[in-house]
């Protein structure tokens, strides 16, 4: 188990949150992204593009049940957003059990 300390701070907003976790995705500390996008979803859970991020996260981390649940979220939360299909069929694709249970589009 990965322990990961990310402190909270005052002030900090979503914006915060999500810049930090694009650092840590680019810096590939994957685990770290996903515990700043799931603060960037505490403080803002009507907006895709948290669950986008932390779906590619959770990608990297072949946690695929996990990115299909965050990008069928970001798909909810916006149907029009062109990259939420997409990265949904990836995540199933790439994933070793092919079930799907979400979006057919």
């Amino acid at each position: 188990m990965i322990c990961i300390t990310v402190s909270p701070g005052l002030g900090q907003n979503y914006d915060t949150y999500i810049k930090q976790g694009l650092s840590s995705w680019d810096a590939g500390q994957f685990d770290r992204a996903i515990v700043i996008f799931t603060r960037a979803i505490e403080q803002k859970p009507d907006d895709p593009w948290a669950y986008g991020n932390r779906g590619f996260a959770y990608l990297q981390k072949s946690l695929y049940d996990e990115a299909i649940a965050d990008f069928t979220m970001a798909i909810a939360l916006d149907a029009t957003d062109a990259a939420g299909l997409p990265n949904y069929k990836k995540a199933n694709i790439t994933r070793p059990s092919r079930t799907s249970t979400g979006p057919s589009n």
